[in-house]
């Protein structure tokens, strides 16, 4: 899907995957040092995603602003990275309440 003239991944691999019928199906596997398993659906994604980007909304974040997020080796990581590439990352102009 193409944006503002951008390609824009995280949508494709979020809530365009939830809009073509694939909201129950597994999006990704965690497996950890472990050997624990946790299963996401394309929901869970869309879902969790969108919750960071309301969460960065409500620290006032805007168009400029810097955030930095030290990776570690958890599911959570997902979601963050997964917020990043979506159109939020790109367009902090128009900042707004993510569905």
């Amino acid at each position: 899907m193409i944006v503002n003239n951008q390609f824009n991944i995280g949508h494709i691999c979020t809530r365009l995957q939830c809009e073509q019928g694939r909201a129950d199906k597994l999006a990704f596997r965690w497996l950890s040092a472990h050997e624990d398993r946790l299963d996401y659906t394309y929901a869970d994604l869309e879902t969790d995603s969108n919750r960071f980007a309301n969460l960065l909304a409500g620290l006032e974040f805007s168009k400029g602003d810097v955030f930095l997020h030290v990776f570690t080796q958890n599911a959570g990581t997902v979601f963050c990275v997964s917020w990043f590439i979506k159109d939020a990352a790109h367009n902090w102009h128009s900042v707004r309440k993510f569905r």
